[in-house]
């Protein structure tokens, strides 16, 4: 709102193509102001997935495999037929 007084403040001073440049310039914050709010948003929805707490049994399967001994594979052809199956 300050940028459009100043703009109305302006039409007083400046004449002809300094009104449309200053106009141009209110319009670019503009749309600056908005990718700001929707980046802000996309943030907070990140956030909130990264702060998410987990479910405890979920978290139990996890120690469990966690537990369990590697298994070990000498080729990627041994490794893609074990998964494979």
């Amino acid at each position: 709102m300050v940028i459009m007084q100043s703009i109305k403040t302006s039409q007083k001073i400046f004449k002809g193509p300094e009104i449309k440049i200053l106009k141009n310039i209110q319009s670019d914050i503009a749309l600056l102001k908005q990718k700001i709010i929707s980046m802000e948003d996309e943030l907070d929805a990140i956030s909130n997935d990264l702060h998410r707490e987990l479910n405890p049994e979920f978290l139990k399967k996890l120690e469990k495999i966690q537990k369990q001994k590697g298994i070990k594979f000498s080729s990627m052809k041994e490794f893609e037929e074990y998964f494979s199956e």
